[in-house]
């Protein structure tokens, strides 16, 4: 059995979908029971379809987008250097360039 889920990769949280990958029809069939049991057996549709979407539908470059944004993001967090209360006695950050502005 393999569980995964397009949550994190994809910023699906609210979408409240994981994908379950259970080769066994004995297995598989035991779990879909549990699942009626435990009253889980409805299936949050949006979130099958944001699933989809999201693996079929050109997932690659989102996630080649998110990677660049964490690298531009990252490289802002090293960058910033602190500085000293101003007159309001805020404190804050100061990336090289930008000195002075609001």
């Amino acid at each position: 059995m393999m569980c995964t889920a397009p949550s994190k990769t994809f910023n699906l949280a609210g979408m409240a979908t994981s994908n379950l990958f259970i080769p066994d029809s004995e297995m598989r069939r035991k779990f879909r029971s549990e699942l009626l049991d435990v009253g889980q057996e409805n299936m949050n549709r949006l979130g099958l379809f944001a699933c989809r979407a999201a693996y079929e539908g050109g997932g690659n470059g989102w996630i080649s987008l998110s990677a660049i944004w964490l690298a531009i993001w990252h490289w802002c967090a090293i960058s910033v250097k602190p500085c000293a209360a101003d007159s309001t006695g805020r404190t804050g950050g100061n990336v090289s360039g930008m000195a002075g502005l609001p």
